[in-house]
């Protein structure tokens, strides 16, 4: 029975826990991508963030008992430049975070 706190321990030591940009801005398929129209406005949204990158939302994966939210918004910070970060939602998110980073928090750069 102590040999399975043991590995938690042990796993959580190796883990890296502080806060850090995720790539998965958007895992849930919006149901209206499905569409001919949906595609348009995707098709749409990723020309103009390939024409102006700061438009793109900027993702941080943290740990609320590690990570501080002014780690997290310091990152945002970087990735928006020298526009302002502006949050947009804040989830638990198993699929774009780890399980020892759980929460997700979005922000979108404005000037």
């Amino acid at each position: 029975m102590r040999i399975a706190p043991a590995i938690l321990l042990a796993l959580a030591a190796c883990s890296n826990l502080q806060p850090f940009e995720t790539a998965i801005i958007n895992p849930d398929p919006d149901l209206s991508e499905q569409t001919q129209a949906g595609k348009a406005a995707k098709q749409a949204r990723e020309a103009a963030i390939a024409a102006d990158p700061t438009l793109a939302p900027v993702s941080v994966c943290y740990n609320r008992m590690v990570g501080t939210p002014d780690q997290v918004l310091d990152i945002a910070k970087q990735e928006c430049g020298q526009h302002s970060p502006v949050f947009v939602e804040q989830k638990w998110d198993l699929y774009s975070c780890p399980l020892m980073t759980p929460v997700r928090i979005t922000f979108k750069c404005l000037p």
